[in-house]
């Protein structure tokens, strides 16, 4: 059988590609800091915004359970990162 990826599939595995980038950063570059930031105040009304950090709950649909020792290692995130290409929902 054809295995296809989809287009979540692959939106998923770049927003995790993103993340593991992110996170071999420095921990006081902008992108890293905007990454953890909490913003003070109240949410508007409504579905709530998906946020960067929210990609996590893909990597425990995955098994990834220590992902911030992962994402330093380039040649396991890789894998990581293919694996969510295959990510059903």
């Amino acid at each position: 059988m054809l295995e296809l990826t989809t287009v979540t599939s692959i939106i998923k595995s770049q927003r995790i590609q993103w993340l593991g980038h992110i996170m071999r950063r420095r921990e006081n570059e902008v992108v890293r800091v905007t990454l953890k930031w909490k913003p003070i105040g109240k949410r508007p009304r409504g579905r709530p915004r998906k946020r960067w950090i929210d990609v996590v709950e893909d990597l425990k649909i995955l098994g990834i359970e220590n992902w911030r020792e992962t994402a330093q290692d380039r040649d396991r995130w890789r894998s990581v990162v293919m694996a969510a290409k295959t990510l059903r929902e």
